[in-house]
């Protein structure tokens, strides 16, 4: 409070006390609680605008994921539809045209070797019991009718008949 002895003058020193008399009612103290509530208020619009923005962007996540979930399950429909498409052509295709022409030409091979063994056992039986004579007339008739069957043999050959039919799946590459 007072200069020491020492020291030369000492101009201008304001106590302290009188420095902080009314300090809390002083415009500068105003100034500044003013100032610290400002910043405050700064801090609270910046917390609020950066939890907004949380929001929405979690929102907009979940948009987008159930987007991406719906997108997926379109595909997987559309692929489900394709899949179902190629299959019943597959089963078309294999069943009326291909098997629709090999079940005939079986069935006509599976009668043609039913006459062929008829004959096949009427030869034998011509061996075992028929007179030379019989036997005779029975060989020229057999040899007619295995000249005949080797024909259609041949017919089917050259038709294409005995051909085999493949069946290959090949995927186009840009569709991976």
């Amino acid at each position: 409070l007072t200069c020491l002895e020492e020291h030369m003058t000492c101009e201008n020193v304001v106590r302290i006390s009188k420095l902080t008399k009314d300090v809390k009612t002083s415009e500068h103290f105003i100034k500044a609680k003013t100032g610290v509530s400002e910043i405050i208020l700064k801090f609270s619009k910046l917390q609020n605008h950066l939890e907004e923005n949380l929001i929405d962007l979690k929102t907009k996540k979940e948009s987008a994921l159930r987007e991406i979930n719906q997108i997926r399950e379109k595909m997987n429909n559309h692929l489900n539809q394709i899949e179902s498409a190629l299959k019943t052509e597959l089963c078309e295709i294999v069943d009326d045209q291909c098997h629709s022409g090999i079940d005939m030409t079986l069935q006509e091979v599976k009668k043609e070797k039913a006459n062929v063994e008829h004959f096949q056992q009427q030869m034998e039986d011509l061996c075992k019991y028929g007179s030379d004579l019989q036997t005779f007339f029975g060989l020229r008739k057999t040899i007619t009718k295995t000249a005949t069957a080797n024909q259609y043999l041949q017919t089917l050959a050259d038709d294409g008949k005995f051909d085999k039919m493949t069946l290959t799946c090949e995927i186009n590459k840009h569709v991976t």
